[in-house]
């Protein structure tokens, strides 16, 4: 596979793709105002978004991103709203065809998330929202961290294993034989017990895990229109965070402040990774269940 020697120089030649200098409070109100409702982003990223904008306005003016898995392209013209030159990728050439189509403005191309064709060194930042869990992820994210440059952010965020909800869930899934679509059958979900492995792979990770108890929101009146459609949550419009939700968030945060240990029991995880700098004195150790802040 043909490797383009310089990411930054290709994306340099697309109108539009200057770099913005946004505050924290503007960067999250971007990152927001462009979520999708149908992709439940108040649940896998709203609680989560304050700091991943911390990590994306550390980086360097001018700074490039890829967007791992982008599908439809809505969080690689994200990351574009914010002030990042964005690349997405995805093995789907219908999806990359529209992505390319509604969001002119950044780069798409079709691609295998674990044969990536890309340089090493080629970005300042990685984003991949529910990926690892279709690919041998204790490999891969190594091949990820070769993508970055020195001091370059890594974000995940990714199901785990341990979650009664997502438990529950997965066996509705079998059992109604409910069919995921095309390369989208997930291998191994993440364990909260094997999340060193990222320490292994990058400098310093912070872990937070959430959706302790906000899944129960899907229940709550207004939350669902016509219920679970072939496995498939269909979103009702209105308030794209209900207060329900907002309500089991305030919950989960005392919950897992008072009891780390149940961090184990969320559906999602947020994993925040910096790659070393040469100038780096010694590795930081990060392990799961700490609160790393900064």
């Amino acid at each position: 596979m043909n490797r383009p020697d310089s990411v930054s120089d290709q994306l340099a030649g697309k109108p539009g793709l200057t770099s913005v200098t946004l505050t924290r409070a503007a960067s999250t109100d971007r990152w927001r105002a462009s979520s999708v409702r149908a992709d439940l982003d108040e649940f896998y990223v709203d609680p989560v978004v304050e700091e991943i904008v911390d990590d994306l306005l550390s980086l360097p003016p001018g700074a490039t991103a890829v967007d791992l898995g982008c599908g439809l392209g809505e969080k690689t013209e994200t990351l574009r709203r914010v002030g990042l030159r964005a690349v997405g990728i995805d093995r789907n050439e219908e999806r990359i065809r529209i992505a390319a189509k509604r969001f002119p403005l950044c780069r798409f191309m079709v691609g295998d998330i674990q044969d990536l064709p890309f340089s090493p060194a080629s970005f300042d930042a990685l984003f991949s929202k529910g990926v690892l869990q279709y690919v041998p992820w204790q490999e891969t994210i190594r091949d990820y961290a070769a993508l970055l440059k020195p001091g370059g952010r890594a974000i995940f965020i990714e199901n785990l294993a341990g979650s009664p909800f997502a438990r529950t869930y997965r066996l509705l899934h079998r059992w109604r034989r409910w069919h995921y679509g095309d390369y989208l059958t997930p291998r191994e979900h993440l364990q909260w017990g094997r999340l060193g492995a990222f320490s292994e792979a990058f400098r310093e990770v912070r872990f937070r895990a959430f959706n302790l108890t906000t899944p129960l929101a899907l229940l709550l009146p207004g939350r669902l229109a016509g219920g679970l459609r072939n496995g498939v949550y269909a979103v009702s419009t209105g308030d794209r965070v209900s207060r329900g939700h907002r309500l089991l968030q305030r919950a989960d945060h005392l919950l897992l402040r008072a009891a780390p240990q149940t961090a184990q029991l969320c559906w999602t995880v947020l994993i925040r990774a910096r790659k070393a700098n040469p100038d780096d004195a010694s590795p930081v150790e990060s392990r799961p269940g700490q609160r790393n802040r900064r």
